[in-house]
């Protein structure tokens, strides 16, 4: 109950501080952690709370490097995926892409399937070349295969994405989705 209310003080408190105020605190808190280096996600978290997602990326970059590398496929995919959103919001088209490739390849083999649709969704909406097409139609072959199990739909997105392989690495991906 101690930390309900807490948590209610804290909102209450937090919503009556005017904007500006908010962006600047959240500036210096982010400043704050960064020089005695902090926690790199809530770092970001303080530079995206203040409007400054360019400085924000590095970081969101560091906890995305940091949830692969201790085996948080999910924090790692949920990192990857603010990455994308920010480049996107920038115009990155192709970074954000790449960026969404990295948070799908987090989750494949799990069991977050929405989430996992979502993401290879986002990546069709991006893509823009062939190579980029292919890769999204590997990443729903391998959604089929992995997570729903739907051999068939795996073969129809595989044959899909053959149309588009320009490179051998990635149509041999696709031939082995075809299995």
């Amino acid at each position: 109950q101690g930390r309900f209310s807490h948590d209610l003080l804290f909102e209450t408190v937090l919503e009556g501080i005017p904007a500006p105020i908010k962006t600047y605190l959240h500036r210096q808190a982010a400043l704050s952690l960064e020089k005695s280096q902090g926690n790199p996600a809530r770092i970001a978290q303080h530079f995206i709370d203040a409007n400054e997602q360019d400085k924000a990326l590095p970081f969101l970059e560091k906890a995305a490097e940091n949830a692969e590398r201790d085996f948080q496929r999910i924090d790692a995919a949920n990192f990857y995926e603010r990455i994308a959103n920010v480049l996107e919001a920038q115009g990155k088209v192709d970074e954000a892409f790449e960026q969404l490739r990295k948070a799908n390849e987090n989750l494949t083999g799990s069991n977050l399937y929405e989430q996992s649709k979502h993401l290879i969704n986002q990546m069709f909406l991006l893509a823009h070349t062939d190579a980029q097409r292919a890769e999204s139609y590997h990443a729903r072959a391998e959604y089929f295969i992995f997570q729903v199990r739907d051999a068939t739909a795996a073969e129809l997105a595989a044959r899909e994405g053959l149309k588009y392989a320009s490179s051998p690495q990635k149509y041999a991906d696709l031939l082995g989705n075809l299995g």
